[in-house]
């Protein structure tokens, strides 16, 4: 985990992925600090690199992902994944739910879910192809890409959401947004969910602005305190199972926002 203030350091097998790892992480407000390419299937390499210092394993057969899911999904997914299940009657191993994960960048929600036992579809949203490219990835190495459904869609364009051709009203039992804010699209985003299904909503707030990171800065990109509540509690009769503003890893205030459709929500 980085403190506040410390630079990533990247490093990747080529140019091309270097690039692409450190666009996407600058994206997400990352600092990146010294940028390497390192050939791992080169032995003289990984020698020369042990010799100095760096140990790279490149043993697979007991790897773990390097990523996490956002801090809110994390928090939270026991608790939805049990609810669901309370729900519809369905087992700890059975595949039976559907998530879609709006602008879903590299996708490393959208592989958590489709990781876990109880999701049999999960939606990866976002409007530029090398992410959707990434997701695809991603989802490939980990071996879930039967489970994952990519879809490239701008969601700042031509009225918000996909139709409903490829997003249909009340077909999802997730609905999860992290680190991103269109305000058009809030109220949307319940007409996504079953009754009983639930929204997860993880990004930045007022007050980012302030902290070294500095941004983002534009109160467009800046939730303020209690503006979801508000749209989902207020406006749209939603259960809120969580609702907390904490800082991440590099101290910047984020949402920790969890909702649930009423079972008798029309």
């Amino acid at each position: 985990m980085l403190l506040q203030g410390e630079k990533l350091h990247l490093l990747a097998d080529t140019a091309e992925h270097l690039a692409a790892a450190a666009a996407t992480l600058e994206e997400r407000g990352y600092v990146i600090g010294e940028r390497l390419t390192l050939n791992l299937g080169d032995a003289a390499t990984v020698a020369a690199a042990n010799a100095a210092g760096v140990r790279l394993d490149i043993d697979q057969s007991n790897s773990r992902p390097l990523w996490l899911p956002s801090p809110a999904l994390l928090r939270a997914i026991d608790e939805i994944e049990s609810g669901l299940r309370e729900l519809h009657g369905s087992t700890a191993d059975e595949r039976a739910f559907r998530a879609v994960d709006l602008a879903c960048g590299c996708g490393r929600d959208v592989v958590f879910l489709a990781r876990r036992p109880n999701w049999a579809t999960v939606v990866g949203v976002d409007y530029l192809p090398k992410q959707i490219e990434a997701l695809c990835e991603l989802a490939s190495r980990e071996n879930v890409r039967h489970l994952v459904q990519p879809l490239e869609h701008d969601l700042e364009a031509g009225g918000g959401l996909p139709s409903a051709d490829l997003l249909a009203p009340g077909s999802f039992d997730l609905v999860t947004v992290a680190r991103y804010l269109h305000r058009p699209l809030l109220p949307q985003l319940a007409t996504l969910l079953r009754p009983g299904g639930y929204l997860v909503y993880h990004t930045f707030m007022k007050g980012c602005e302030l902290t070294p990171v500095g941004r983002p800065k534009r109160d467009q990109f800046l939730l303020q305190a209690g503006e979801l509540r508000r749209v989902y509690a207020d406006q749209l009769g939603f259960e809120v199972v969580l609702d907390l503003e904490e800082p991440i890893h590099d101290g910047r205030p984020c949402s920790f926002f969890v909702a649930r459709r009423r079972l008798d929500a029309s």
